[in-house]
């Protein structure tokens, strides 16, 4: 099976009814925390979001009458996504008046929108969220790990950016270990701090936090430029992983309403768009790796044209959307296949992932807030038995560049062949892996 992803996690939390400059509990005590320049960032992520979901509750609160709604609720289990079934599409449409000046003399009133509110928080969010982006040059001194100017690189077609939640945390992992830190004492520690948080919180606070994958396996998707052939090509994919996944994957089209943009915008959600790009004629299509919130662009190469190039780069470049990577970078990879020099020198594209850096995975707990539950995750550590590298490389896995030397004795592995293939299936390895992940 494959090793996946060089990211140790990225979360996503929404706590409202919580205070604005510290973390607090119902009873009034502050959370412990440590005090860690990662686990500070962390909190400051958590109250960041924090503050932007309450601000766009309260928004909407202006509106529309939420505690009728809940109070409609049958089942009284409301996601927060659930708001999205009470407004119309166009938040434009929904209007109050206010005070354009508190000092006017006239006491002037100017006409705002529900959409303006919900944009003027989102922008205020990102604005906020740059400030929090690492210094990453000290993650950049590990061995085999590499940047672009906007974020870390994991082979042509794949990347983690600075300035999401998932960049900013990784960047902040690797700046500890390239301290000295212990990976698995890292992340037991933050493990103890989300735990810190999330353990006495009541039903005055809302906590959401989303990952590095799909919730529920559910991948939401947006149609962005591109030709009908291309779009036919992803449509099948999409099918292929589902069906082979039985169902453990799915694929939903993220109706383009206000309040969906607006949790795109603040990063709640997740949602790819699909869409053609001139690239490279080296390079079939990119994505991003996992699910890093809000819109995540993926593209096919304009350039695409065969029956086997328009099955084989949807299917792999989606492998990536869910969280797979490359499998000519696993740890034991040297074993299995043979590098030319320039290939060696190309540490975007062939360094090695370290198997210690896949100890991780996300537990889950429900926390009920109010009318509202929320799923929250949080970073666990795996025990050996559940790694994320065990088993030998695989020679038919979608994520495997083709056209690769084979070591001799490894040949009968490949079929009988002395290079990597172009596979344009999914192997057992890929479906089996993305079936443990999710």
């Amino acid at each position: 099976m494959k090793s996946i992803l060089v990211k140790f996690f990225s979360i996503y939390v929404l706590l409202v009814g919580i205070g604005c400059s510290n973390l607090v509990t119902n009873n009034g005590k502050k959370s412990d925390y440590s005090s860690s320049k990662l686990s500070q960032n962390l909190q400051n992520i958590i109250e960041l979001q924090s503050n932007s979901v309450r601000a766009g509750i309260n928004a909407v609160s202006k509106y529309v009458d939420l505690t009728s709604i809940s109070d409609r609720s049958i089942a009284n289990n409301l996601d927060i996504s659930n708001i999205d079934n009470f407004l119309p599409s166009d938040l434009s449409l929904l209007k109050r008046s206010v005070q354009n000046n508190e000092r006017s003399v006239n006491n002037e009133e100017k006409i705002i929108t529900l959409e303006s509110e919900l944009n003027d928080i989102i922008y205020n969010y990102q604005t906020s969220l740059q400030t929090l982006v690492p210094d990453p040059s000290k993650a950049l001194s590990i061995p085999d790990i590499v940047s672009s100017e906007t974020g870390l690189i994991l082979g042509d077609d794949a990347e983690i950016p600075f300035n999401s939640i998932e960049g900013i945390i990784t960047v902040g992992v690797l700046n500890e270990v390239a301290s000295g830190g212990d990976l698995k004492q890292i992340l037991q520690n933050l493990e103890k701090d989300i735990d810190s948080i999330t353990s006495d919180i009541g039903d005055r606070s809302v906590v959401k936090v989303n990952t590095g994958r799909w919730v529920n396996g559910v991948v939401n998707y947006r149609w962005g430029n591109i030709s009908e052939s291309h779009k036919t090509a992803i449509q099948e994919a999409m099918k292929i992983w589902t069906d082979s996944t039985s169902g453990e994957i799915s694929f939903y089209e993220l109706p383009e309403t206000g309040w969906n943009n607006f949790q795109l915008g603040i990063h709640v959600i997740g949602c790819i768009k699909f869409q053609d790009k001139e690239l490279d004629l080296r390079i079939g299509g990119n994505s991003y790796v996992g699910n890093i919130g809000g819109l995540q662009e993926l593209n096919i190469n304009k350039n695409l044209y065969s029956s086997k190039e328009l099955k084989r780069v949807p299917l792999h470049e989606i492998g990536h959307a869910l969280g797979l990577n490359h499998e000519h970078r696993r740890y034991d990879r040297d074993s299995f296949i043979s590098l030319k020099e320039y290939q060696i020198e190309d540490k975007n594209n062939y360094a090695i992932i370290p198997k210690e850096l896949s100890g991780w995975r996300f537990e889950s707990r429900k926390v009920r807030i109010g009318w509202w539950t929320i799923t929250v995750y949080y970073p666990a550590w795996w025990s050996s038995t559940n790694s994320k590298t065990k088993g030998d490389f695989d020679f038919n896995s979608i994520m495997l560049y083709s056209g690769l030397d084979v070591k001799p004795d490894k040949v009968y592995l490949n079929n009988g062949s002395y290079v990597t293939c172009y596979n344009i299936n999914l192997s057992e390895n890929d479906i089996a892996m993305i079936k443990e992940i999710y």
